[in-house]
């Protein structure tokens, strides 16, 4: 048996169809364009969280005093100056102009000294002489390093004693 054809289901209106089509592609852009804007404000959110500067504190809380000072330039280039400060830190520094090198140039020389307390409690200090020779640090605390073994010390003085056996100079 065949059915009639007011019993069998009429193809859909094409202008119904197309009205759909265009709903759902409303619908689609808005949706992609929401999740656009989503995506732009985590991204921003995520960049300010990143910029942001750290909430830990550096330094101490409090201000430390400079219980004394002193500064001195003279008119030679010579000078001499000096610091302590309310946590126990204490730095002094004099420097002077002579004559350094083949052409004897003006070169500085400074001589210092600072001394400061751990957090142990202990006071380090440090001497020091920096002219045209480097930073010469003097201090019980800096580590020392190992003595030269014997038999490198042995090959150097006899290196510099035959210089015309060394095969990297030809």
């Amino acid at each position: 048996m065949v059915p009639a054809e007011s019993t069998l289901p009429k193809p859909a209106d094409p202008s119904h169809r197309r009205g759909c089509h265009a709903v759902h592609v409303y619908v689609y852009q808005h949706f992609k364009d929401a999740l656009e804007t989503v995506w732009l404000v985590i991204s921003c959110l995520v960049a300010v969280a990143l910029a942001a500067p750290p909430l830990a504190k550096y330094g101490p809380d409090d201000v430390i005093p400079i219980l004394s000072e002193s500064s001195v330039v003279n008119e030679d280039g010579s000078f001499q100056n000096s610091y302590e400060s309310g946590d126990g830190t204490k730095v002094q520094a004099s420097g002077v102009l002579k004559s350094a090198g083949p052409k004897e140039e003006p070169a500085q020389e400074v001589q210092g000294s600072y001394s400061f307390i751990t957090p142990d409690g202990e006071t380090r200090e440090l001497s020091y002489i920096a002219n045209e020779e480097g930073f010469q640090p003097q201090a019980s605390y800096l580590p020392v390093a190992p003595a030269i073994p014997d038999a490198i010390a042995e090959s150097l003085i006899y290196n510099a004693a035959h210089p015309e056996e060394d095969d990297s100079r030809q």
